[in-house]
C-alpha cells in the first residue's frame, strides 16, 4: 500500500510512524507540512527541502520550526474560521517532548481540514 500524504493524517499513524522510523517520518512530515502551509495567505513562504535540511543540521532549528509552524497553523485556522492558540504550547513541548508538539500540530491541522470522505469503490463490472 503506497504511503499517500494528505493534510489529514490519522493520529495513530502519525505516532506509529514517528516512533518506528527513528526520525525519518518526522523529516518527511516536516517537508509536507511546510509545503502544505505555503498555501496559507499572510504567512512567509518556506522552501520545504531547506526546512528539512535546517532541521537536520542546525541545533535548535527544529524547535524554531515547530514554533513557526504552530503560528502558521493558527493563521490557517483563522483563515478557515477555526481560531485557537497553539504556538506557546508547541514551543514548550519542543524542548520537553518534540513528538507531542508534532501531535498537537497535526491534530489541529486535522481539525481544520476535517476527516476526508471515504472514497467510493468503483462498481464491479459483471461479465456477460
Amino acid at each position: 500500500v503506497p504511503l499517500v500524504f494528505t493534510e489529514y493524517i490519522h493520529m495513530a499513524k502519525h505516532i506509529f510512524l514517528s516512533l518506528i522510523t527513528a526520525g525519518i517520518w518526522t523529516l518527511v512530515w516536516v517537508y509536507h507540512v511546510s509545503l502544505n502551509l505555503n498555501k496559507v495567505s499572510g504567512v512567509d513562504k518556506r522552501a520545504p527541502a531547506l526546512e528539512v535540511i535546517f532541521c537536520m543540521f542546525l541545533p535548535f532549528y527544529y524547535s524554531f520550526w515547530l514554533l513557526k509552524t504552530a503560528e502558521y497553523v493558527e493563521a490557517y485556522g483563522n483563515e478557515q474560521g477555526k481560531a485557537f492558540k497553539l504556538d506557546m504550547a508547541c514551543l514548550a513541548m519542543a524542548f520537553v517532548c518534540p513528538l507531542f508538539a508534532t501531535v498537537l500540530i497535526q491534530n489541529k491541522i486535522n481539525a481544520i481540514v476535517g476527516k476526508p470522505a471515504p472514497v467510493a469503490e468503483p462498481a464491479a463490472v459483471e461479465a456477460e
